[in-house]
């Protein structure tokens, strides 16, 4: 009896796209057939790299947050954000801006004082997969924080906002409180501005509606399809005390859609750099024995290649 391995072998198809190589990384993980003779081995590819489109994609979205913390809420409040795409923030800023309703006013988003709060990204990278978090100094991921405040002390960015040692998400259930990522900076930010996602979270909209024209901008994703917050607009169920809002849910970078809804369930359990949201197709791969799938099986000892190509049609 002998052991003979799968060869793979990666075809470098040698295209360009907009003059730049792909640069699409992929890392091969292969399992020999047990024995000669047996189809049992398989091949798992993991890819990163490549050129992720940048004008089809939201760039980030709300994948996890943490409205009441157990005891003060502040400074401890924060948000998990997935990005979709590459970002340098320092030439694409964006602007988390949370609210905690006590009776929302037709600024919406920008209304600032103890009703909006906002965050600003403005340094630092992203690549489509990653996770980051923004909120208050003491969260507690330790990782990828992109934008911390001590928000029970500090105003929020760009005047958005006014120091609360209660929280600046909210938590009661009475009035819907939410969550919106622009992909704008803070101060280019108008009542009208339409958030690249949105998330709202509570017992009843109750106040946080202002009326049919104004009021909170919604974007157009998984549970809203634009315009203003409604009397009617879905919302999440409201956070339970020391417990994370996780969501789950599939959303495809080649159509910009999510083709499973997020379902948000309250989740103790932080998983530190990892998002419950996963992302589709940001590669598709051409395997020399006809499969199309990332991983393949059941195969036997011989040499298999595989063409990996990004959303934009550039191989590897």
């Amino acid at each position: 009896m002998r052991l003979l391995s799968v060869f793979v072998a990666l075809l470098v198809a040698g295209s360009v796209f907009a003059g730049t190589n792909c640069g699409i990384n992929v890392v091969p993980t292969v399992n020999s057939p047990s024995c000669f003779g047996f189809s049992d081995g398989s091949i798992s590819l993991s890819a990163s790299g490549g050129i992720i489109p940048q004008t089809s994609t939201k760039g980030l979205l709300i994948s996890e947050f943490l409205a009441n913390p157990s005891g003060n809420d502040s400074p401890f409040e924060y948000v998990e954000l997935l990005a979709t795409k590459t970002i340098d923030f320092a030439t694409t800023p964006y602007t988390v801006i949370v609210c905690n309703n006590g009776n929302a006013l037709a600024n919406g988003w920008i209304q600032g004082g103890q009703i909006t709060y906002a965050f600003s990204i403005t340094t630092g990278t992203v690549a489509a997969g990653d996770v980051i978090y923004v909120g208050g100094s003491s969260m507690t991921p330790t990782t990828n924080r992109f934008r911390t405040i001590n928000t029970s002390t500090t105003g929020g960015d760009g005047g958005i906002g006014s120091s609360n040692a209660n929280g600046v998400l909210g938590n009661d259930g009475a009035n819907a409180d939410g969550i919106a990522v622009f992909d704008v900076a803070v101060a280019s930010i108008t009542s009208s501005t339409v958030p690249v996602d949105a998330v709202f979270y509570g017992n009843a909209i109750g106040q946080a509606f202002v009326s049919n024209s104004s009021g909170y901008q919604l974007p157009v994703n998984d549970h809203y399809a634009g315009g203003k917050l409604l009397s009617n607009s879905f919302l999440i169920s409201s956070p339970q005390e020391g417990l994370l809002q996780k969501a789950t849910g599939v959303y495809d970078v080649s159509t910009n859609t999510f083709t499973t809804s997020r379902t948000w369930v309250n989740n103790a359990s932080l998983t530190e750099g990892t998002s419950s949201v996963t992302l589709s197709n940001l590669y598709s791969y051409t395997w020399s024995n006809g499969a199309t799938t990332q991983n393949i099986s059941g195969l036997a000892d011989g040499q298999y290649t595989v063409t990996v190509t990004d959303a934009t049609s550039c191989e590897q």
